[in-house]
């Protein structure tokens, strides 16, 4: 009887394992069709893929002599539908990188397909560990774009700093926490494509801040941040402003994306006027970048600036206005950090009043001429643009010229479209928000904090628009 018992209950056992293994092969089978059906698999979360491929291996490694008779049919099913998978993500990864690589296509298009093929090829290696293909084509140094950085004196020379990297948030202007990249000279590191800041901190004191948007258009970056001689000097006229908490306005008037929303700001400093054309023929001076668009209708360069030189700089790109102050040893303000300035913590809807109905003040009230072509747009400049340093009337209460009016401004940020998914919001490195009317502002009812956006090329450089210039408190 014993042994009866003893053989009833082995059966009963092995019966409860087979019947656990079906309904674990099962299981797994409606795992990954149900996964599938919910969405392509490089779009599920890592450890959801890790999953079902440990189902798998799971299966494989299991006692096969207490499985029911169909079970191997299963395991085969399973196997297919990895196999498809692995096919399916392959091919998914190598089209969006040929389309990355594609230069008739728009850059905006490579940067997004860039971005999914590393994904999905990243992904696919997670679920497919010992695939030698989908690691090679996951690794950081084929995949990802690489970053080197070297630092130099005012000779030129070579000299030691630390390299740090902070992601921003594109869709909120936000600065990320820095990690260390290592020392310059820095040899060519894998970065992950997006929107970030390169803060290079000198050993011999002082630092820089880069901007960096490594993507499909811009695969090896390489940074070169020159220390200056007089570097104690660099924020000498400059407005400090404080760290802490802004909110970007919630205006009626004005409807985009940042609107409502809180970031915690680092203490910086801004420019308390536009840059001038005398300050940006120093900078060709000593660089030999190219003049404002604009220029070349001044055949007398040296008499056109002893007349307008104390004018805003205009007819420049964002990229001319990037390089220029990282020669000066700045960079652009980000939007929060324009707006920050212009409207105070209680987001004024004027540089000097918190009265949205006082009257205007400043270089704001011209009408538009609109006398036509280039020649026209330029001759309207120079009637209308008045000194970075006038209207002192007009100023914010830290004492910063022309917030709102005399000629629109660059920030480094990027512009930011709405989704159609509640709370979801796409960035577009190739246009840059703008704040801050022009000198017709007021006549044709435009505010000061309503964005506008204007592309990174050659040719978006109008004669309304030009820039001023921020930096960080610390590094």
């Amino acid at each position: 009887l014993a042994a009866v018992a003893l053989a009833a209950c082995a059966a009963g056992v092995i019966a409860t394992r087979v019947f656990a293994q079906r309904a674990r092969l099962h299981e797994s089978l409606e795992s990954i069709r149900a996964a599938r059906a919910e969405a392509p698999l490089a779009e599920l979360p890592p450890m959801r893929q890790l999953g079902l491929r440990g189902l798998l291996k799971a299966l494989r490694s299991s006692d096969g002599s207490v499985l029911a008779a169909d079970a191997d049919d299963q395991v085969l099913e399973l196997e297919r539908e990895f196999g498809a998978l692995r096919e399916e993500l392959l091919k998914k990864g190598l089209d969006s990188l040929a389309i990355s690589k594609n230069e008739q296509r728009p850059e905006g298009v490579r940067e997004e397909r860039r971005l999914a093929a590393l994904f999905t090829f990243a992904h696919a290696a997670l679920l497919f560990p010992e695939d030698e293909e989908l690691r090679n084509l996951a690794l950081p140094e084929t995949a990802f774009p690489t970053l080197a950085v070297e630092a130099l004196d005012e000779s030129g020379a070579q000299i030691m700093a630390e390299v740090f990297l902070s992601e921003i948030e594109a869709s909120t202007t936000g600065v990320g926490e820095k990690y260390l990249l290592g020392s310059t000279p820095l040899a060519p590191t894998p970065v992950l494509p997006g929107y970030h800041r390169v803060t290079v901190v000198f050993q011999a004191g002082g630092f820089r801040e880069l901007v960096c948007n490594p993507g499909p258009a811009d695969m090896e970056i390489a940074l070169v941040a020159r220390r200056a001689a007089d570097e104690a000097t660099l924020t000498s006229g400059m407005l400090a402003f404080p760290g802490g908490a802004y909110t970007f306005a919630d205006d009626a008037d004005i409807d985009w994306v940042l609107e409502g929303h809180t970031l915690e700001l680092r203490p910086f400093f801004l420019d308390a006027g536009e840059v001038s054309n005398g300050d940006y023929e120093s900078f060709v001076q000593a660089t030999g970048h190219r003049h404002p668009r604009y220029w070349k209708f001044e055949p007398d360069l040296e008499r056109f600036l002893a007349t307008y030189g104390d004018l805003p700089v205009v007819g420049v790109s964002w990229k001319d206005a990037v390089a220029y102050a990282e020669w000066a040893g700045k960079r652009l303000p980000t939007a929060a950090e324009w707006m920050r300035a212009a409207r105070g913590l209680e987001n004024r809807p004027l540089p000097y009043s918190s009265d949205p109905f006082a009257p205007p003040r400043g270089n704001v009230s011209a009408p538009p001429a609109g006398m036509g072509g280039e020649p026209g747009a330029w001759r309207e400049y120079l009637q209308r643009a008045v000194p970075v340093d006038s209207h002192p009337e007009a100023c914010t209460p830290e004492g910063a010229h022309h917030m709102f009016g005399n000629v629109q401004e660059f920030t480094e940020s990027m512009m930011v479209h709405e989704d159609e998914t509640p709370g979801c919001a796409r960035p577009n490195p190739l246009e840059r928000i703008t704040f801050g009317g022009a000198w017709y502002a007021s006549s044709v009812r435009q505010a000061m904090h309503s964005p506008e956006y204007w592309g990174i090329g050659p040719n978006h450089n109008p004669t309304h628009l030009g820039f001023r210039c921020a930096k960080s408190a610390g590094p």
